[in-house]
C-alpha cells in the first residue's frame, strides 16, 4: 500500500511540489478507503476520514521530512482519523460504538488483507485486556447487540455509566491497538 514511491510523493509534497498531492490522492484514494473503510464499517464515514486524511498531509506537510518511514506514518495518521470519527460518530449515536468492537463478518475477514486481519487480532487482544466491567460490558454489547439503555437496565446501572464505560473500553482498545500494531504490516 505504502511504497517507496509514495514515501517519494510524501517528501515532494514536503518540499512544496504542487502536484504531489494531487499523485498522492489518485494513488492512494482506495487503499486508504479501504483502510478507513475496514474500521469504521460505513461508507459515509470512511470517505470522511479519507478526505480528512488527504487535508491533514497540507498542514502537516514538514513532519513528513522528520519522521523515518513517512509512509507508515501516513498510514497511522488514516487509522487514527478513523478511529476519531468513529468516536465521534459514537458520542452522536451510541448506536454505532458497536462498529469498533463488532468482529467483521467472517467471509470479509477471510478475504481482508494482512493488515486487516492484523488490525481485528489486535482490537480481540485489546478487548480481552480490558478491565473486567469494561469487558463484561463490551461483551453484552457485542454478543446481544442490544442498546446501551437495555444494558444499563439488564445491569441495574445508569445508562450514562454504560456509555462511559463504552466509551473509556474504545479508547482502550485503540491505545492497545496504536502500541501493539506490527509496523512492518
Amino acid at each position: 500500500m505504502f511504497t517507496a514511491e509514495t514515501a517519494r510523493l510524501l517528501m515532494a509534497l514536503a518540499d512544496g511540489e504542487e502536484r504531489a498531492l494531487h499523485r498522492l490522492e489518485v494513488r492512494l484514494h482506495k487503499q486508504v478507503f479501504d483502510l478507513c473503510l475496514g474500521i469504521v464499517k460505513r461508507a459515509d464515514l470512511a470517505e470522511d476520514a479519507r478526505q480528512e486524511c488527504f487535508i491533514l498531509l497540507l498542514g502537516d506537510q514538514q513532519h513528513y521530512k522528520e519522521v523515518k518511514f513517512p509512509g507508515r506514518y501516513f498510514q497511522q495518521c488514516c487509522i487514527n482519523k478513523a478511529y476519531d470519527l468513529l468516536e465521534e460518530e459514537a458520542k452522536n449515536s451510541t448506536e454505532n460504538i458497536e462498529l469498533i468492537v463488532n468482529k467483521v463478518d467472517m467471509d470479509s475477514y477471510e478475504r481482508g488483507s494482512p493488515f486487516k486481519h492484523r488490525l481485528m487480532d489486535v482490537m480481540e487482544m485489546g478487548i480481552e485486556r480490558l478491565p473486567m466491567r469494561r469487558r463484561m460490558i463490551m461483551g453484552i454489547k457485542r454478543s446481544q447487540g442490544i442498546t446501551n439503555a437495555q444494558i444499563a437496565d439488564k445491569l441495574g446501572i445508569a445508562k450514562l455509566t454504560v456509555d462511559k464505560t463504552i466509551q473509556n473500553a474504545i479508547r482502550d482498545i485503540r491505545e492497545y491497538a496504536q502500541q501493539h500494531m506490527n509496523p512492518d504490516m
